[in-house]
């Protein structure tokens, strides 16, 4: 049997422990075989493949985005390949910082916490060559030769890790809506768009060596994917509005479900549930930041106290719970989402509300 796929992008930083695909799309494992019969008929897929070695010049086998030859070809666009990438890492990457615990240090984490490991390589494969494009840079590489490495920045990974499958196979339904049947289009805007900015605020924050204004920059866009997924033509989306629609979400557990967070918004005249404080320090530190106000080291941390987590640490379940409610409301698919109402979410809320609790007496 012949072939049906081709190499699309190829994924060094990350070994992908399953294949996560669609009807036209797949993120595959090296050892996947449909990627081994791409490098058997492509010498220069081939080249690619193999061609990654890490900081230490070991081999490395990286993952794939590969496609179906018979693709219609606007699925076959930078926009809805890399639509299909988002949905990936969203649906593994905020599912992990659930599973870690909450005083470990980020870079001590085996996990995939950060959405660099599913950058894309600048290099494809073309008819009899490599090709190299992107803003800064383009070349044709017909040499036979290639070294490619992965990023420095980044631990290596061990083992496996969760996936969100009810969430994955949501967002797999609302990637064939808007690419593929090009339905609801409005809100699919809406919820790629979001995904994509919350993949840039998944990167790892090394562009200034991790300094506050690295902080300030990942926090603004979390909140901007969220009001992006709240946003309509007809309403205004504040901190008032998020924090109303974060109450939608039932975690099943009462403590976690009641408002016993006291605040000082004087527009909104209620306490806090946990999820919907999380948020406040979240939208506090990104206005604090973006308007020229003075940060410090416990602007960084839940509650403004540097012996709580990172506030970073839990922005992303901040988005995944707003993301569900979105999901939810406009694809009426309630069944899915009681599916993916995971314990490890729960759980993970229940450590910090006892950690705060414990530094509160």
């Amino acid at each position: 049997m012949s072939n049906k796929w081709k190499l699309g992008y190829v994924i060094p930083n990350i070994k992908v422990n399953k294949t996560y695909k669609n009807d036209f799309l797949a993120i595959v494992p090296y050892e996947n075989n449909n990627l081994q019969e791409i490098k058997k008929e492509s010498a220069f897929a081939k080249l690619l493949l193999e061609g990654f070695r890490n900081q230490n010049n070991t081999h490395v086998k990286p993952s794939a985005l590969i496609f179906k030859k018979d693709i219609p070809d606007e699925l076959l666009s930078e926009e809805s390949l890399v639509a299909f990438r988002n949905i990936v890492s969203l649906s593994i990457i905020p599912l992990c910082y659930a599973y870690r615990d909450i005083d470990a240090p980020l870079n001590s984490n085996m996990m995939p916490l950060y959405s660099d490991y599913f950058d894309l390589y600048p290099v494809t494969v073309g008819k009899e060559n490599l090709i190299t494009y992107t803003p800064s840079s383009f070349a044709i590489n017909k040499s036979k030769k290639f070294i490619g490495t992965t990023s420095p920045h980044l631990n290596k990974l061990i083992g496996f890790w969760p996936t969100d499958k009810s969430l994955f196979e949501s967002l797999k339904l609302a990637w064939n809506e808007m690419y593929n049947k090009k339905e609801n289009i409005q809100n699919h805007r809406k919820l790629f768009r979001s995904l994509q900015i919350a993949f840039q605020a998944l990167s790892i924050p090394i562009k200034n060596r991790s300094s506050i204004n690295d902080f300030g920059m990942k926090i603004a866009q979390w909140v901007s994917a969220i009001e992006i997924l709240l946003h309509s033509n007809h309403t205004h989306i504040g901190c008032k509005e998020v924090l109303n629609k974060l109450l939608e979400y039932n975690w099943g557990i009462e403590v976690l479900n009641n408002n016993i967070y006291e605040h000082n918004r004087n527009d909104y005249n209620k306490n806090l549930t946990l999820i919907q404080q999380i948020y406040l320090d979240m939208y506090n530190a990104r206005n604090d930041f973006l308007h020229g106000e003075k940060i410090n080291q416990k602007t960084r941390h839940l509650f403004s106290n540097t012996g709580m987590p990172r506030i970073l640490s839990f922005a992303p379940i901040v988005y995944r719970t707003i993301l569900i409610i979105f999901l939810e409301d406009n694809y009426k698919i309630s069944d899915v989402i009681n599916n993916i109402m995971s314990a490890s979410y729960t759980n993970h809320l229940m450590k910090l509300h006892d950690k705060k609790q414990e530094t509160s007496t």
